[in-house]
């Protein structure tokens, strides 16, 4: 599902992490988790000075949505010892190798040709799209 084609059609969501940073992207994950009573939203992103509106009618009040802010420089003090930066590292790039979210995360793929490139920042820059794809391998964009 992107939530920059179209309304979200697929079951009901317990939890949307949120690490776009980009105010669609925190609405789609409210828009999810709207359906499922308590849900949470977790914020893995910084917003800047964004003062986009978000859609936080009638369905988000009934829903009990839950959002939780991740601070992702910082772990409990309790847990310091044993997750130091160095397993912190290591944990989360096998998480993605296994995860691989560039396949359901990426909106856009173009080749490494400057025109194709420049059109991709301005694209997320203008919330056009979710997340883009620079293809080393290629020339050009689809």
């Amino acid at each position: 599902w992107n939530p920059w084609r179209g309304p979200y059609r697929g079951p009901d969501v317990d939890v949307a992490v949120e690490v776009t940073g980009n105010v669609k992207g925190l609405q789609a994950a409210l828009d999810v988790t709207t359906r499922t009573y308590g849900a949470r939203v977790v914020l893995g992103s910084w917003y800047g000075a964004s003062s986009e509106a978000l859609d936080l009618g009638l369905a988000f009040h009934r829903s009990g949505v839950k959002l939780v802010a991740s601070q992702v420089s910082r772990i409990p003090g309790e847990l310091t010892d044993r997750w130091d930066k160095s397993r912190r590292f290591v944990s989360t790039v096998e998480l993605l190798r296994t995860l691989r979210p560039s396949q359901w995360l990426t909106t856009h793929t173009v080749g490494l040709e400057a025109g194709p490139v420049q059109d991709a920042y301005e694209r997320l820059e203008q919330a056009r799209e979710l997340a883009v794809l620079i293809d080393c391998s290629r020339n050009g964009s689809d």
